[in-house]
């Protein structure tokens, strides 16, 4: 009888729940009827990537061969839409908006000739760009608001602006560990903390 032997430590359990528990919260904003109902897709999309970027790692730690594109330089561009579909609900996703997700097929030739090394750093830098942009609607969206008895009402989006700060402080944070690992080539044990991270968010 052959025995066969799992080899698998406290970050990759971690992994694997994070994996597990945004792949069934994904699915749950994509299934669910409510007012916000493609605004949720647009968000379940973006923690798909999420949840593809981690099980990639998770594969790796383990030995296996991750998919060769990620689809992280899509994060940022999904982000945006869904924060631009909850402030404007009536607005559509229209042909130029497909420019957003270009960069993607930048990945896919860079996964596919083995150099996704750049990916990593590109991917911070878009989403940094796109969690800025996605900043500015908020605030475009209460310069439009009419004063009502002499105020605006601020505090309709405030929960929205602080998830985008706390991604934000996250982006920030994973810089130097992206940076070192770029230059330095470090092993994926590095990066634990700034993986656990990221779900958490």
């Amino acid at each position: 009888m052959t025995s066969y032997t799992l080899h698998i430590n406290l970050f990759d359990l971690l992994s694997l729940t994070a994996v597990l528990v945004g792949l069934t919260f994904a699915l749950q904003l994509w299934l669910k009827n409510s007012v916000h109902r493609s605004a949720n897709r647009l968000l379940a999309s973006a923690l798909a990537v999420m949840v593809v970027w981690m099980a990639g790692k998770l594969l790796t730690d383990l030995g296996k061969a991750a998919p060769p594109c990620q689809f992280l330089l899509a994060f940022g561009p999904f982000l945006y839409f869904y924060v631009r579909k909850l402030l404007h609900p009536d607005s559509r996703f229209k042909r130029k908006d497909l420019l957003h997700f270009c960069p993607v097929v930048l990945e896919l030739f860079l996964g596919i000739y083995g150099i996704s090394s750049w990916v990593q750093p590109l991917a911070l830098a878009s989403t940094g760009v796109y969690l800025h942009l996605s900043h500015r609607l908020i605030g475009n969206y209460y310069m439009r608001l009419k004063f009502t008895e002499g105020d605006r009402n601020l505090d309709e989006w405030r929960w929205l602006q602080k998830l985008l700060v706390s991604l934000g402080i996250v982006v920030i944070l994973s810089v130097p560990y992206i940076l070192s690992g770029f230059y330095f080539r470090f092993s994926g044990q590095v990066y634990y903390s700034l993986y656990l991270m990221l779900p958490l968010w």
